[in-house]
């Protein structure tokens, strides 16, 4: 194998930035749950295997995503887990219907 992907968590970056600030890969991580410090321990281990072997490791740390359903229609919304939903604010993405979105 000439290259590992491996799809972390922004979690390894902490909880949350200074108000209007994104983190940055310069950024040094700071888990705050077992969660995020597994996978902080895991980017380590493929680290030093990288190290080791020669071999390329991708680590990628995206956002949290949560998948919302829509009572009625059964469409699913996906949207940031802040609470945003990219189609309508919590709404149903289906023009059908717009009912609020269960979790």
């Amino acid at each position: 194998m000439k290259r590992f992907v491996f799809i972390s968590s922004v979690k390894v970056n902490g909880e949350s930035t200074q108000t209007g600030q994104a983190f940055t890969e310069a950024d040094a991580p700071n888990p705050q749950d077992a969660y995020g410090q597994s996978k902080h321990e895991a980017e380590q281990g493929l680290r030093q295997i990288a190290a080791d072997t020669g071999m390329e490791v991708v680590i990628i740390r995206p956002p949290l995503v949560c998948l919302r359903v829509c009572c009625r229609c059964r469409c699913a919304g996906v949207g940031l887990a802040s609470g945003g939903n990219f189609a309508g604010q919590g709404r149903c993405s289906a023009a059908i219907c717009g009912l609020a979105m269960t979790a």
